[in-house]
């Protein structure tokens, strides 16, 4: 894998975050937990996936992405009236 490659789960992650999930329930939805586990050990795991190379890659360019994009719809809007 390469250092811009995520797996799956991580890219499952990044989209919740994304999404508006903080980095729990991002992790929770995309890596799941046992029903036992610490929070404080969710959200320590969490931050090290968010704070992994490639996941921060990823996630700034999905972000860049969605702000493009948001960027030309309204540019279009503005170019209609």
């Amino acid at each position: 894998m390469t250092a811009e490659e995520v797996t799956s789960r991580q890219e499952q992650f990044i989209r919740g975050i994304l999404g508006g999930l903080t980095q729990r329930e991002a992790y929770l939805k995309a890596f799941g937990a046992k029903p036992n586990a610490l929070k404080s050990t969710i959200d320590e795991t969490a931050s090290r996936i968010a704070n992994k190379p490639e996941v921060a890659a990823r996630r700034s360019e999905e972000h860049t992405s969605e702000l493009q994009s948001h960027s030309d719809l309204v540019c279009r809007l503005l170019l209609e009236k």
